[in-house]
Order: structure tokens, then C-alpha cells, then sequence
């Protein structure tokens, strides 16, 4: 009889954990890494919030002219090539920070935050 009651107990708590946790997943999915197929997409926020452009074309893209430079923290690579970001630097020029392959994405650590001023999409 005891069994039978830890039991349902078990049962029940496991029921609402799972019903408190379940809304809070999907909404946090719902507003964070939105991203279509076929597209290089840059964040202002970390874990792919707040979308500042979505690129799709083999290009060099300048943020700054674009008005969007040193303003991103995480990016996601949803085309089939490489994607380059850079960091611009008055005395040399375009430094590489980091090339993101084909689906990955990246929270961009301390150091790089906010200092992508540009983008290749290496065709």
C-alpha cells in the first residue's frame, strides 16, 4: 500500500515538473536562434536573440555601412558554405576572428562581442 502511494506520488510530481518546465522551453525557443535555411543570420543578443540581418549571397558584407557593426553576440551558419566574420582595425585593416562552417552557431565569447564589423560568405 505504502509502495503504491510513493508511487503516484512520484508520478505526480514528475507530471508537474514536466508541465512547468515544457512552457518556459518552447517560448525560450520561440524567441531565440530564428533563422531561415539557406542564410548566414547575426544576433545583437547571446543565444540567437534579437536579429539584426539574415545575408544569403557569396559576398564581402561591411557592418559598418550597414550600420550594424560592433553590435553582435552570437551567430548561426544555416548556408552550405563558410562564413568568415571580421574585426576592422584602423591600423591593419580587416582582422579574421573566427569562420563558422555550414550549420554551426556561435555565442560570441568576451573578446569577440560586439566587434564583428564584417562578413564573407566564402563561395
Amino acid at each position: 500500500m505504502i509502495g503504491k502511494m510513493v508511487a503516484g506520488v512520484v508520478a505526480g510530481a514528475a507530471l508537474v515538473l514536466a508541465s512547468l518546465a515544457a512552457p518556459a522551453q518552447a517560448e525560450t525557443g520561440s524567441q531565440s536562434w530564428r533563422c531561415q535555411r539557406d542564410t548566414a543570420c547575426f544576433y545583437a543578443g547571446i543565444g540567437g536573440r534579437r536579429l539584426l540581418t539574415e545575408l544569403d549571397e557569396c559576398d564581402f558584407y561591411n557592418f559598418n555601412d550597414m550600420g550594424i557593426g560592433d553590435r553582435m553576440s552570437s551567430a548561426w551558419n544555416r548556408t552550405d558554405v563558410d562564413v568568415s566574420l571580421y574585426d576592422w582595425d584602423d591600423d591593419e585593416g580587416y582582422i579574421h576572428i573566427v569562420t563558422l562552417h555550414p550549420g554551426q552557431y556561435w555565442n560570441f565569447p568576451r573578446w569577440a562581442d560586439n566587434r564583428v564589423d564584417g562578413v564573407a560568405l566564402d563561395c
